[in-house]
């Protein structure tokens, strides 16, 4: 039947562009690198033989095959390797073996590595396999069952990743895979009944007008106020490659960061570099990972007032630090600020939530915002911190009471971890103390290593990485919070910023290397108080209220966070004014240059394939089978008033026709005309429905046409176009229906 036909051709490569750009969204888990420019060249072969098979061959399942035979003999030579390192080039079975076990391999090494992952040659095999299965699986569907809407929803899976993990990806990546499905689409379109081809300036502008509506409609149903707003919670940040987002799923197997060195924000202090800047709390961790609650929306703008816990008595005569902050490229939902006492002049609809001392935007994100704050940073010292627990014992402070904020999930090891926390504090009285000796025993390089290789498993990660000594900034504080908590003290984790570093004109620039988690702890009458337990080469000397030595000299890594060089911002990237900082940064999200030949090599097989699938159509067109469905075509123009819509059958127009010819004659139709009439409507049906149908000659086809022509035409005197009038004259009475 019709609706089995095949799709054009010229699928096949768009198919192949949209599965290869698709893949760009697996940066949410690997490091996009060499190994994309081998999947492209061994997706382009593949393409290639399917192709070919598809010009050679009408079967719907040959080219499918030769494309998984192609599969398989393009990954052979590339990853197939001896137990010596010797390369395979033919798929002997020696070579089946050590390409199955380079599978294996990879597989182990997905299973145990932190994303996103470094890949390996082993890795590589595994990613470049899914490309080339993705591809022919999908292009069966489209191309040898018409299915392109269906072969769109295996495309989507190689996204789960970036959505899942809310990783941007570059908008023109998403625009080409996008743009390919919806032309392969569009050009697979089944025809008119009549046969009518749809030129290609049809399926461009069809698929140019989708690309449209998807960009500017889409936002709007999904109920943001704009691509800022959906790519925060709902979606990877499709069409725009800058922006930056914080992971709120934290999980202890996996590294905050990418050690990327995207600037997310820019600030101007005077008073010199600031202290982190918190996004996000957390009080809930289950064992493995922590799990972000929304905040209750409170009624406190928080333009205006001081933002803190707890009662500022002082506030007007603290030493007050100015800073104004210039967002980049991070979106998010909470605002960027310093742990301590703070004003904030904001535009937008911000509010801030007491209980976890976080500013909230309702229906708005920082996405292109700048804004300022007044921050004391000079408001916690030891020496009040130390006071605080004789404050809570007479009554003049309250302690927080919320049990979140000391419970210990059931996974975690609470002997083993409330007997190091008491070894580890044991001769302190106060809670600060206590709090010190235990970021100091963390700090310790003897014990523990700062390392972003590190891969744990199991459900109880604090033991895990007791046990290895080896770990990233989210190991450290959690490992913290957990002892803090085995001994009664509320504590909490903290997502956010440390502070950058500084560009040539003053401005500091907070990068993507610079996302940090860190420890807090509640002080009754001082509200959260920031530590820091994770080693100095990654975030410098802890904050100076909680340095135990801060006349010591500093130490190397202290003048940088970040455990990679960094790259200095030029002038052209700072500002002219030290008022608000400028724009700057990694904006671009472009593709690399040696994507391009792949892609061209894909749009040339496209242009070719189309051109071939065009003259294959034409000369087919000229033959028996179509030659019915021109004729029949060729008819209904030569009609005109006889002539029938496009919508119907050929039953339907049979009955029009002989109708319309009858109520001009006055007479009933010629039996030879009839006859005419309802051979060739069958072999209309025929070429449509009947593929196997037997074949009528082009002669036979036009004599058809001609003696139907003839019959309409008789009452006009006319001459019948293309033969000689027969049977005398034409108003003779004639037998017939």
């Amino acid at each position: 039947m019709i609706g089995t036909a095949r799709s054009p051709v010229t699928a096949t490569p768009l198919l192949a562009v949209a599965t290869f750009a698709a893949f760009w969204a697996f940066g949410a888990i690997v490091e996009l690198g060499p190994w994309l420019e081998r999947s492209a060249l061994a997706l382009a072969g593949v393409t290639a033989v399917i192709m070919l098979v598809r010009l050679i061959s009408r079967s719907r399942s040959l080219p499918t095959l030769a494309g998984a035979a192609a599969t398989f003999l393009v990954l052979v030579p590339l990853y197939a390797r001896g137990e010596d390192g010797t390369r395979f080039i033919l798929p002997t079975p020696s070579a089946v073996t050590a390409l199955f076990r380079t599978f294996a391999d990879g597989a182990t090494y997905a299973e145990s590595t932190a994303r996103p992952a470094a890949v390996t040659l082993e890795y590589e095999s595994l990613l470049t396999l899914g490309v080339l299965v993705l591809f022919v699986a999908a292009e069966h569907l489209a191309v040898s069952w018409r299915a392109v809407a269906t072969a769109g929803l295996l495309l989507l899976a190689p996204w789960a990743p970036a959505v899942a993990t809310r990783r941007s990806v570059p908008g023109v990546v998403v625009v080409v895979a996008l743009a390919a499905w919806v032309l392969a689409l569009a050009i697979s379109r089944r025809g008119s009944p009549v046969g009518r081809r749809i030129p290609w300036t049809t399926s461009l502008l069809a698929t140019a007008a989708v690309l449209v509506v998807v960009a500017l409609v889409v936002p709007t149903a999904i109920g943001g106020s704009g691509w800022g707003v959906i790519a925060e919670r709902y979606a990877p940040d499709l069409f725009d490659g800058r922006n930056t987002r914080l992971d709120l799923d934290l999980d202890l197997r996996t590294s905050l960061t990418e050690n990327s060195q995207t600037a997310v924000f820019a600030y101007v202090s005077p008073a010199g570099r600031a202290d982190a800047f918190r996004v996000y709390t957390f009080a809930d961790f289950d064992g493995a990972s922590w799990n972000y609650r929304d905040p209750a929306m409170s009624n406190v703008a928080a333009a205006g007032p001081v933002l803190w816990p707890t009662e500022v008595t002082d506030w007007a005569t603290a030493p007050r630090a100015p800073i104004t902050v210039a967002m980049l490229s991070l979106t998010a939902s909470n605002l960027p600020v310093p742990v301590a006492p703070r004003t904030v002049d904001v535009s937008g609809n911000w509010f801030y939530d007491a209980g976890t001392d976080q500013i909230v935007g309702d229906q708005t994100t920082t996405h292109d915002l700048t804004y300022s704050i007044l921050v004391d940073f000079a408001y916690q010292n030891a020496k009040v911190l130390r006071e605080t627990d004789a404050e809570a014992a007479l009554g003049q402070a309250k302690d927080l009471t919320d049990p979140a904020y000391v419970a210990i999930p059931s996974a975690v090891d609470l002997p083993r971890v409330l007997a190091l926390t008491r070894e580890v504090t044991a001769g302190t009285t106060t809670r600060y103390d206590q709090a010190l000796a235990i970021q100091t025993y963390l700090r310790d390089p003897n014990r523990f290593t700062y390392d972003t290789s590190s891969s744990i498993g199991g459900g109880d990660a604090v033991s895990a990485f007791l046990d290895s000594g080896h770990g990233y900034c989210l190991q450290f504080a959690t490992t913290m919070v957990m002892m803090l908590r085995s001994i009664d003290i509320p504590a909490r984790l903290s997502e956010g910023f440390l502070p950058g570093t500084a560009s040539s004109d003053g401005t500091f620039v907070v990068r993507g290397a610079d996302a940090h988690a860190w420890p807090e702890i509640y002080f009754p009458g001082r509200g959260w108080v920031r530590f820091e337990p994770t080693p100095a080469v990654q975030t410098g000397p802890p904050p100076a209220w909680a340095d135990p030595d801060p006349n010591r000299a500093p130490v190397p890594g202290d003048a940088t966070s970040g455990d990679v060089p960094v790259v200095p911002v030029g002038p052209d990237e700072g500002t002219n004014s030290p008022a608000t900082p400028a724009p700057t940064g990694d904006r671009t999200g472009g593709l690399p240059v040696w994507v391009i030949p792949p892609i061209a090599v894909l749009i040339a097989a496209a242009a070719l394939s189309a051109f071939l699938w065009r003259r294959r159509g034409d000369r087919a067109h000229h033959g028996s089978l179509l030659g019915a469905e021109a004729a029949w075509q060729r008819l209904n123009r030569r009609l005109r008033e006889a002539g029938w819509p496009a919508s119907a059958t050929p039953i339907e127009a049979t009955s029009h026709v002989l109708r319309a010819i009858r109520a001009a004659n006055g007479r009933p139709v010629r039996s030879e005309s009839v006859t005419a009439l309802l051979s060739l409507s069958a072999a209309v049906s025929d070429q449509r429905y009947a593929p196997s149908a037997e074949e009528v000659s082009q002669a036979q086809l036009s004599m058809w046409v001609d003696e139907v022509v003839a019959e309409a035409e008789a009452t006009t005197g006319k001459e019948t176009r293309g033969r000689p009038a027969r049977g005398g004259a034409r108003n003779a009475p004639q037998a017939g229906s």
